[in-house]
């Protein structure tokens, strides 16, 4: 007896005390014992397998250099070939033809990969031979999907009687934890914590609301970790609860009931150090605030290390003491997304010949059917999660709601969590976090094609909306080609309210984004044609602006401008008295307008600014009537007077426009430079006061440590003059800020102690297409028994148990889906039922939902199928299931990464070859008659006993079919 894990179906897993027949595990020693006296036996002859044609492998060993044969497979226009001569050897005979098709696709691959597994061969070489593996593997997996076969049926992966999807759709938390505030022992005195701050727990209860004030003026002693929790949690469980007359409760001792579940706890965090924590909040909500808070500037932007290869990430960073003299960087921190995980063997691992085939009949057959049994009962070891790489990553914007959480855009070639990237270029990403940088949720758009955010913008129902340009679609609805400009509205939880794609015929983009006291939207960018009905395009780029309903995002209205020249509108906002400034760069000129809210296609003023000289408009800002425009230019005398001089090449400016109403006027423009190259991304302002990022080149208010580095810089609104210049550094390569924004709240108690102001979201909507990239209307098909192919299309609101209901309505006799359950929340499972056969295809062009999904098209079998138990075949039901079991992530990238791709294509090669010999006979029966023949006649009883020992073993391991639990 020993204890196993049960898998208990819809209702989870249990541990369960099991009956463990010890035969099992003799009848797999007896197996291995076979497999090594089998090794020794000769191969069959190849006069008596097979199809009465010559395979390929039996021709003449191809003798050419391994660098000849790389060339060759460089030059290659397919890997797959159905009129080469390999494939012209099967004749007529489907099997063999399409068994020959992929041996020469896999000894092309086979080439390059033992090239690329080479110790000598650099990884500036490796890389192109990395795209031919993708491109080789990409051919073999749609000819495996689609191949007319006889008596064979062949899979790209691994067989299995069940496929399940690769996400899941999370769970919520009863608790959070904050950022690491502790590095040293837990007991330590907390840094940047005085023992006088104050700040209000709020806790929501069945709909009442009571704030609880934590004064640590109260804490006597040093303020540690341990003192803090004992002393909010006393003022937490003080509050008595109540019955339905108000009365007090008490427990069955006497002692009072405590109202409240929320309780602040100590986490730690490996490798890092201790955290505070908030817990109980199943059914509690907790708001935080601070009774005294200070203004912090978060902002985004890129890092991207010197080397050729290595991909950026986007940067997030908190920025304290603003109204003082000397800034300080409080949080910074980078994050990327990931890539497909690169398969390597272990270092150092010259256990196996990777480059030799594993050809001999007896040994394949007896490892084929073990390692398949294992990989279907998931008997197996566990292995380690594989390292998934960083891959090219960039913020672009930021925004700040009105309880502090911190709004981050920007545009990734990976993958976040559960949001797969099935872009074919880049997505665009939203992420929110709370002011201390502890990210809250993630969401990618689900992208065709290639997506890239531009603006941000939050509401004042702390709705979230951005915009920016996709070239492909984002519902499903694009009927033109070429690039359009997208809006999409999130609620303040991360749940889409709506997606809208200016589907045109022109190509346009949406580079900037604003909203009024209506919330209402507006974007500005450019169109190289008429961005709607009735507007005129004047010639190469023009500028736009269109508002867009909040409701929805129909276009209410919209303004088309420019001449013969580009044209494009890089910043829009909304005045204090309700217009509507673009700013656009007009022929290299840098031009203001201003049109009236009620009809765009009035305008009240323009002003040209000046010649850019090579530079660019990239943000403006406005508060009671003073405007200001930033960017960058070659130009040393933009509009107005010259607050502070530029310094030569490219400097960073602002200009500030001073607005009549009916008219405008420049006041003066402020350079920001070195005299290096120096470039302002972004801008904001309060209580007159001009904040603005960027990346310099130089040394800006400290000494440069990268090629370029990130900066901010604090500006007197009235005068132009520089407050502060803060410059940071400490990072090499290429770095700068994209977005920047200012909060009012940004630092406080709360921050010292990891936390951020605001409600603690624990919550989120757990239906597919909020926790993963599907879109309604994307689909997959099922074919049942080699039946019609059936149309599962995924539905607003739908969750994984939703879907799983419309398969099993596809045949409850045949198929079972369901939602199966981790501790990463609910996922798909699809196993066959009834000793079914089920295909799984995948969707068509942009709505094909099995990316998403993390599932590969294929076909799932009956395991008496996958393992061929039960009587005798006869020769017309010779063949069998065979899988090429290729796994995701395969790679040349490195050494390491193409020996394991080497060994995995050579494992393909063999089970092409076993394929083949199924087609006529079973080689371990022929084998066995043929040596029994040699010694007397007859099998030996010893090797008979082993034999059937084996089989009884595989035959009772996998009794029931299905996916039925084995527990060991």
């Amino acid at each position: 007896m020993v204890f196993g894990l049960a898998n208990g179906g819809s209702g989870g897993a249990s541990f369960q005390l099991v009956q463990f027949d010890t035969s099992l595990l003799g009848a797999f020693y007896e197996a291995q014992s076979f497999l090594r006296a089998s090794a020794t036996l000769p191969a069959i002859p190849a006069s008596t397998r097979g199809p009465a044609v010559e395979a390929p492998w039996e021709l003449d060993e191809d003798t050419r250099s391994l660098e000849r044969r790389v060339n060759e497979v460089r030059n290659i226009d397919k890997f797959i070939d159905e009129r080469s001569a390999e494939s012209k050897l099967a004749g007529d005979d489907r099997d063999a033809k399409a068994l020959f098709t992929l041996y020469r696709a896999l000894t092309k691959l086979k080439a390059i990969a033992e090239y690329a597994a080479e110790a000598n061969t650099t990884d500036s070489s490796r890389r192109p031979l990395d795209t031919l593996l993708a491109r080789g593997l990409g051919e073999i997996r749609a000819y495996v999907a689609e191949a007319d076969l006889d008596k064979l049926d062949l899979l790209y992966g691994t067989k299995s009687s069940r496929v399940e999807s690769q996400v899941r759709l999370g769970k919520d938390e009863s608790k959070v934890v904050g950022a690491v505030i502790q590095t040293g022992a837990k007991d330590d005195p907390l840094p940047g914590v005085t023992g006088t701050e104050i700040f209000t727990v709020s806790i929501t209860k069945s709909g009442v609301t009571q704030d609880i004030e934590i004064d640590l003026s109260n804490i006597s002693g040093p303020i540690t970790l341990q003192a803090l929790v004992d002393y909010a949690n006393s003022q937490i469980s003080a509050i008595q609860a109540t019955d339905e007359q108000g009365n007090p409760l008490f427990d069955a001792d006497g002692n009072p009931v405590a109202r409240y579940a929320a309780r602040f706890t100590i986490e730690e965090v490996s490798d890092e150090g201790y955290a505070l924590a908030i817990s109980g909040l199943t059914a509690e909500t907790v708001s935080l605030s601070a009774a005294a808070v200070e203004p912090s500037l978060f902002l985004a932007g890129t890092t991207r290390a010197i080397g050729a290869g290595r991909p950026a990430a986007a940067t997030f960073t908190r920025l304290d003491g603003i109204d003082s003299a000397d800034p300080n960087a409080a949080v910074r921190q980078q994050f990327s997304g990931t890539g497909t995980p690169i398969q390597q063997v272990p270092e150092a691992d010259d256990s196996e010949d990777l480059t030799s085939g594993r050809t001999n009949a007896v040994v394949d057959e007896i490892r084929k059917q073990v390692a398949d049994l294992f990989t279907e009962l998931d008997l197996g070891d566990e292995e380690d999660p594989l390292t998934r790489p960083s891959v090219e990553t960039a913020a672009t914007a930021v925004a700040v709601d009105s309880q502090g959480h911190v709004f981050v855009i920007g545009t990734t070639e990976g993958d976040l969590g559960n949001q797969i990237n099935r872009a074919e270029g880049t997505d665009v990403y939203l992420s929110k976090y709370d002011a201390s940088g502890n990210l809250i949720w993630q969401r990618l758009l689900g992208a065709s094609g290639t997506a890239e955010g531009y603006g941000i913008a939050i509401d004042s129902q702390d709705n979230v909306i951005v915009a920016g340009k996709v070239d492909g679609t984002l519902d499903g609805s694009e009927l033109y080609d070429g690039a359009d400009s997208f809006v999409v509205k999130f609620d303040n939880s991360g749940d889409r309210l709506w997606t809208q794609q200016l589907d045109s015929l022109a190509s346009d983009a949406a580079t900037a984004i604003a909203v009024d006291s209506n919330d209402d939207i507006y974007i500005s960018g450019y169109t190289s044609g008429r961005f709607a009905a009735g507007h005129v395009h004047g010639g190469g780029r023009d500028a736009f602006l269109a508002r867009l309903s909040a409701d929805d995002g129909s276009v209410a209205a919209s303004t088309q401008y420019g001449g013969a020249a580009d044209e494009t509108a890089r910043a829009v906002t909304v005045a204090s008295d309700g217009g509507v400034l673009v700013a656009a760069e007009e022929g290299g000129r840098e031009v203001l307008r201003k049109f009236d809210p009620a009809d765009l296609t009035s305008e009240i003023w323009s002003l040209d600014l000046g010649d850019l000289q090579g530079g660019a408009i990239t943000a403006i800002a406005e508060e009671a009537g003073a405007i200001y425009v930033a960017g960058y230019s070659g130009n040393t005398s933009l509009a107005g007077t010259v607050a502070v001089a530029h310094q030569g090449q490219q400097d960073g400016f602002v200009t500030r426009i001073d607005d009549a109403g009916a008219s405008a006027s420049a006041a003066w423009t402020s350079y920001v430079g070195t005299g290096t190259g120096d470039f302002i991304e972004d801008i904001a302002v309060s209580a007159g006061n001009v904040y603005v990022a960027g990346r310099t080149a130089g040394d800006l208010g400290g000494s440069k440590s990268g090629v370029t580095d990130t900066f901010a810089a604090k500006l007197d609104g009235t005068d132009g003059s520089h407050l502060w210049i803060e410059q940071l550094g400490g990072a090499t390569g290429f770095n700068g800020a994209a977005g920047l924004a200012f909060s009012s709240r940004g630092s406080s108690v709360l921050t010292a102690l990891g936390l951020g102001p605001g409600t603690l979201q624990t919550k989120q909507t757990r239906n597919v297409e909020t926790q993963t990239t599907l879109r309604d209307g994307d689909h997959f098909y099922i074919a049942i028994n080699g039946g019609t192919k059936r149309k599962i299309t995924i539905r607003e609101g739908d969750t994984f148990a939703k879907i799983a209901s419309r398969i099993n309505r596809l045949s409850f006799q045949y198929i079972k889906a369901e939602a199966s359950f981790s501790s990463a929340g609910n996922g798909l499972k699809i196993s066959v039922n009834n000793g079914s056969t089920v295909q799984i295809f995948a969707g068509d062009g942009d709505r094909n939902a099995l990316p998403s999904l993390g599932i590969e098209p294929t076909k799932i079998f009956p395991t008496d199928k996958i393992f061929k138990l039960g009587e005798e075949k006869e020769s017309e039901e010779l063949g069998g299931v065979f899988g090429l079991k290729f796994e995701v992530g395969l790679s040349l990238s490195t050494e390491r990464a193409a020996k394991f791709a080497l060994g995995q294509i050579n494992d393909a090669i063999a089970e092409v070859q076993r394929a083949y010999r199924s087609l006529s006979v079973n080689p371990l029966a022929e084998l066995l008659k043929q040596q029994a023949a040699i010694e007397s006649g007859t099998v030996p009883p010893h090797l008979q006993a082993q034999l059937a020992n084996y089989q009884n073993g595989l035959t009772r391991l996998v009794a029931g079919g299905g996916a039925a639990g084995l527990f060991v």
